[in-house]
């Protein structure tokens, strides 16, 4: 793994827990101490995270949503399974409303896939 993805890991770790020590972080991507260190280090130089005591957080001041494409990321098991049923409670000629977000958006498109069949 490429240390931008790592470190994109880790900053979608910690905006869905808050915190985050990095002998978990070393485990959960099979790598040295050192290289976590230095990966946190980095996203606290980006001012993403802070480094607490044996570990990180994320920075409070600079806290934002993720990025779309992170967002779509999480949780994209459920959201197709969501899109799935939601796509059957939909009938031809029905007009449906549809706001941004990532999940409406899975559903969407399975709307659509549907459709061409």
């Amino acid at each position: 793994m490429l240390p931008e993805e790592r470190q994109s890991f880790i900053y979608s770790y910690l905006y869905q827990h808050a915190y985050v020590t990095f002998s978990a972080l070393a485990q959960l991507l099979n790598v040295s101490h050192m290289t976590i260190r230095h990966d946190i280090q980095m996203l606290e130089k980006d001012g993403k995270v802070t480094i607490i005591s044996g570990g990180a957080k994320l920075n409070e001041a600079l806290k934002q949503e993720l990025p779309w494409q992170e967002k779509a990321q999480l949780h994209h098991l459920s959201k197709r399974n969501i899109a799935r049923m939601a796509e059957k409670l939909v009938e031809f000629g029905q007009v449906i409303y549809f706001d941004a977000g990532t999940t409406t958006y899975e559903i969407a498109r399975s709307i659509a896939d549907q459709l061409k069949k």
